[in-house]
């Protein structure tokens, strides 16, 4: 084995090394109590943010799971679809969804 083999195959080495070292933090969640303590902070070093202007939130509170306006919840799905046939005429890009 030359002396460039063995150079690339010890970045290789080193790479991997480094990369199976990260995904055991990632896999046994080490990191996770870390990130979750940082964030608040890291979103206050960034600051506050405009939306942009052409994003819409549609956003449903207790006054539209009360039973008489659409009947008890979980509601059926054709009023999940009912709501995003109306959406889909004002042809957004996207629509998130979140139950």
């Amino acid at each position: 084995m030359n002396k460039e083999t063995k150079k690339k195959l010890a970045i290789f080495g080193i790479g991997a090394g480094i990369s199976l070292f990260f995904m055991l933090f990632y896999i046994t969640g080490v990191l996770d109590e870390y990130e979750y303590k940082t964030l608040d902070l890291r979103f206050k070093i960034r600051g506050p943010r405009q939306a942009p202007k052409n994003l819409h939130i549609i956003a449903m509170g207790d006054e539209s799971v009360d039973d008489r306006a659409f009947g008890r919840w979980p509601w059926n799905r054709k009023i999940h679809a009912i709501f995003l046939n109306i959406l889909s005429k004002y042809s957004p890009k996207s629509v998130m969804y979140d139950v």
